[in-house]
């Protein structure tokens, strides 16, 4: 009560043990006036944040008097403790993450948040490429920039998450692939403010798939130019899979009425078939 907080005083409603109080008397004293936060004390001893502000003043008679206006900020704190929880969470994540998971401002392009992966896959401080606009695009090869900048125009247009590929220089000189999935963040009044993505280095992924399509290829012109006839043939059901020029023309069959199911078996004479699922079984293929 009012009573009971005049007849304690400071002592009886602020934590006396908190060191922050003394440094607080002392520069009220020098300089007139303290704002800064302390602890209180409870009539159940309990200690809890207090924001404090205190000041000198002289009254009518010209005798020095102390005002002190305090406000409980428990639930501001734990608001406050949460938040850094949060925040410890996210870092821990991302701080794990391989993919670069980034914020930019709409307007300006410059990042909000950048994860430490950006360092990992580019090779470059973020301060090397930051704002985006400025420096970011610089590293794009010439032939893919205008795929990053029509992703950049659907965010900001239509306002619609994109999923790109294209390749960058790293600092090293080589050439990287770079998938870019971006999401655009809208304000209450439906217009783009920021744009959330990750970014991946794509190029083993790349090289990989320009390995297999060469390989393929290598196969195709193998296979097609060859007087042999060469198939693959699924063993359970019998399907032709693929057959090349050479079967049709040794067959004497289109393509498409060899490639149903038991077709192919079908074209082999009655009393020759004994001997091609014998042969099949002793592979295993039957």
């Amino acid at each position: 009560s009012e009573a009971e907080i005049c007849r304690l005083g400071r002592n009886g409603i602020m934590d006396m043990s908190d060191p922050r109080l003394e440094q607080a008397v002392q520069q009220r004293a020098s300089t007139g006036h303290f704002a800064g936060e302390l602890n209180g004390m409870r009539s159940d001893g309990t200690r809890f944040p207090v924001e404090a502000y205190s000041s000198i003043f002289h009254d009518s008679q010209g005798n020095p008097r102390t005002g002190t206006f305090i406000r409980d900020i428990s639930e501001r704190k734990k608001i406050e403790q949460a938040i850094r929880n949060a925040n410890d969470r996210f870092n821990q994540i991302v701080t794990h993450l391989t993919d670069f998971f980034w914020i930019t401002d709409a307007r300006t392009f410059e990042y909000i948040y950048a994860s430490p992966a950006f360092e990992t896959i580019f090779g470059r401080s973020l301060q090397e490429l930051l704002p985006l606009s400025g420096k970011y695009l610089n590293i794009v090869l010439p032939e893919d920039l205008h795929i990053l900048q029509e992703a950049i125009q659907l965010q900001r247009e239509q306002k619609t998450t994109t999923d790109v590929r294209y390749r960058i220089r790293h600092v090293d000189g080589s050439i990287r692939w770079i998938r870019d999935r971006c999401s655009p963040v809208l304000d209450d009044a439906g217009e783009v403010i920021r744009v959330v993505g990750t970014t991946r280095d794509i190029t083993s992924e790349m090289e990989q798939q320009h390995a297999l399509e060469e390989s393929e290829e290598r196969f195709r012109q193998f296979a097609e130019n060859i007087n042999v006839g060469f198939w693959l043939m699924d063993a359970k059901d019998e399907q032709v899979l693929y057959a090349n020029p050479a079967v049709e023309a040794i067959w004497g069959m289109p393509l498409k009425e060899l490639i149903p199911k038991n077709a192919f078996m079908q074209t082999i004479l009655p009393e020759h078939l004994p001997k091609v699922q014998e042969a099949l079984k002793a592979e295993g293929l039957l």
